[in-house]
């Protein structure tokens, strides 16, 4: 059985099995990376650029800097994780000592951060909370583990990689909700995702005296979003029989649903229309904002990932 080894050399991040090793952080790309988040040299930064109309560099190390972390540092255990598997591999190994270390997002990272990142995150995955990945703590010697030549496929690669676990179970959900009319094969926005749709009943919110309940759209809209979510969610756990607690809840199927479903605001319908569309709503199919939407409570977690998707259109299984 083979085992594999991560570790610090020449202050990026190695990742190596012994016989192959590659860099999958490379201090100097990601020096460059901050260097540039005001132009165009970096596609990660396309969105906020055109989306948000923000090309200040303090501003967007300030708000959107710790989203691109937590993205990249998730990625890159998907990939070691995804290569644990696939190689069937007995050990991780690691030879840093994280006893007082804490996950670092904000502000500038070195090698340090980012191999301590990287443990945590692996120490804290699902597999190895369910045993199915080994990790301890090795004192190695990196010249013995590296070989002459290490492959660099660049920060890019990692940032967008998926899983193969997600891609497999987006694959299957999405099959699914096709067939049972949750979306439909030719609804897709701009960022190639299914849309779900939602519908403004504006002559009620006036006649229930909500003045100015244009303020609040945006919120609600955001709102019924997670509420559809939840109800597919629940839909899907029963129906693949899954032991996942119900609710808005992060595990695999919330995950996928968030990286493939979007919303879209339509006209709201009418006559017969409007009967099917509400029969619809039950089952998380679409939403009709009719009265005050009240909040649903988000975890840390769950803002970042929504965070992500909406700055970077990438959800990352973590």
């Amino acid at each position: 059985m083979k085992n594999i080894y991560i570790f610090k050399s020449n202050n990026n991040i190695v990742f190596s099995n012994g016989e192959k090793a590659e860099i999958v952080f490379n201090t100097e790309e990601y020096n460059d990376i901050l260097e540039n988040l005001e132009t165009d040299k970096y596609e990660y930064f396309k969105i906020i650029h055109e989306k948000y109309d923000i090309k200040n560099k303090d501003e967007i190390k300030n708000r959107f800097l710790y989203i691109f972390h937590f993205i990249l540092i998730k990625n890159i255990c998907n990939y070691i994780i995804d290569r644990y598997e696939v190689e069937k591999i007995e050990f991780l190994y690691f030879n840093k000592n994280i006893k007082n270390e804490k996950f670092k997002l904000s502000s500038k990272l070195n090698a340090d951060d980012v191999l301590s990142n990287i443990i945590i995150s692996l120490i804290n995955s699902e597999e190895h909370l369910g045993q199915n990945l080994k990790i301890d703590s090795k004192q190695s010697n990196t010249n013995e583990i590296l070989n002459d030549k290490i492959e660099d496929k660049g920060i890019g690669f990692y940032f967008y990689y998926e899983s193969v676990k997600k891609q497999e179970l987006k694959s299957k959900i999405v099959k699914d909700l096709l067939e049972y009319a949750y979306i439909e094969e030719d609804k897709k926005n701009i960022d190639n995702r299914y849309t779900l749709p939602i519908y403004i009943d504006h002559e009620q919110l006036e006649k229930i005296g909500l003045e100015n309940y244009q303020d609040y759209l945006i919120n609600w809209i955001s709102i019924a979003y997670l509420r559809m979510l939840t109800k597919i969610h629940d839909f899907l756990i029963n129906y693949y029989n899954l032991t996942l607690e119900k609710g808005l809840k992060i595990d695999d199927v919330m995950l996928v649903l968030i990286d493939i479903l979007d919303t879209e605001v339509k006209d709201f319908p009418k006559g017969l229309k409007k009967s099917i569309e509400v029969g619809k709503e039950t089952a998380g199919k679409c939403f009709f904002v009719n009265k005050v939407i009240q909040p649903v409570p988000l975890t840390p977690e769950l803002t970042l990932l929504l965070q992500g998707k909406d700055a970077y259109n990438i959800v990352p299984r973590i």
